[in-house]
């Protein structure tokens, strides 16, 4: 895991055996974000937004990745958040 910037983070998963693997990790990430906390007396919470993108299918250069995952986390941001979206697209043939 490595922060991007801002409020961005990139995983990256190696050794994954079938593709619905992401998106069990981005799954239990959403939801355990998405439980409230408390700061003293102030509740808060995170909603959080993730993009997956898959190599070598979405795209094999390392920014291509990363452009394609964050296609994707903007499809979530437009459809109201705190859930993710694998890339629609093959970002490398586009």
């Amino acid at each position: 895991m490595a922060r991007m910037g801002g409020d961005e983070f990139i995983i990256i998963l190696n050794d994954i055996n079938h593709w619905e693997e992401p998106g069990m990790v981005a799954r239990k990430l959403v939801e355990a974000f998405t439980k409230s906390f408390s700061i003293g007396e102030v509740d808060c919470s995170i909603g959080v937004s993730i993009g997956i993108s898959i190599y070598p299918d979405d795209a094999e250069a390392v920014q291509d990745l990363i452009s394609c995952a964050d296609a994707a986390m903007y499809e979530v941001k437009r459809a109201g958040k705190s859930n993710f979206q694998y890339c629609s697209m093959n970002c490398s043939k586009s």
